[in-house]
């Protein structure tokens, strides 16, 4: 079994056990206002997990416009790099009235690698060191890529929301591969008053 796999038996077990115990709680009412939100979020992009955090800003409605940033833990690099997922995007709420508020998303996905490389010496022959310094250094990946989805969210409380999102994330680029996404969060918000 490969370390991936239980990750995402956590993650969709988490997912789940949100989803049944909504079902029971007295939410808010569902054609309130969207207020800020800020929460985290675990997922997978293509097949590896993702874990962050992102901040929702109410504009008019129905948009609201989002931030996301996700750690991925690539294994394949060979600089000991950690990769990063930035998403911004705008989300349309498509339905009003329901328990479950479907929306759908639209923007722009850039991938990041953070690098931390510390002091290094080396000792030469002659009795001299090299000394090459420490440094870190974050890049913006190419290619840059847009993506689409749908997804829902629903309020557990007044405090709280959980949401679920399903996204085609295509890079620009020479060699354009549709990459899959899927992602669970739950968020904070300001209270609503009734």
């Amino acid at each position: 079994m490969t370390p991936r796999r239980p990750v995402l038996a956590v993650v969709a077990g988490c997912a789940l056990s949100v989803l049944l115990m909504g079902r029971e709680l007295n939410a808010q009412p569902v054609d309130a206002p969207s207020p800020i939100q800020l929460g985290g979020s675990a997922g997978v992009v293509f097949h590896l997990p993702t874990f962050g955090a992102r901040l929702c800003v109410p504009l008019r409605p129905p948009l609201t416009l989002e931030g996301a940033g996700e750690y991925v833990p690539l294994t394949v690099d060979d600089d000991g790099a950690a990769w990063f997922l930035f998403q911004a995007q705008l989300r349309h709420r498509l339905n009003r009235g329901q328990a479950w508020r479907m929306h759908a998303t639209y923007g722009a996905t850039l991938f990041g690698k953070y690098i931390h490389r510390r002091e290094d010496r080396q000792s030469r022959p002659d009795g001299s060191v090299i000394v090459f310094p420490e440094y870190r250094r974050m890049d913006i990946a190419r290619p840059a890529g847009v993506h689409a989805g749908f997804g829902a969210e629903r309020s557990l409380s007044d405090r709280v929301v959980v949401r679920w999102d399903v996204q085609v994330v295509l890079p620009v680029g020479q060699k354009s591969i549709p990459v899959p996404r899927a992602v669970f969060g739950i968020a904070w918000q300001r209270g609503i008053r009734r």
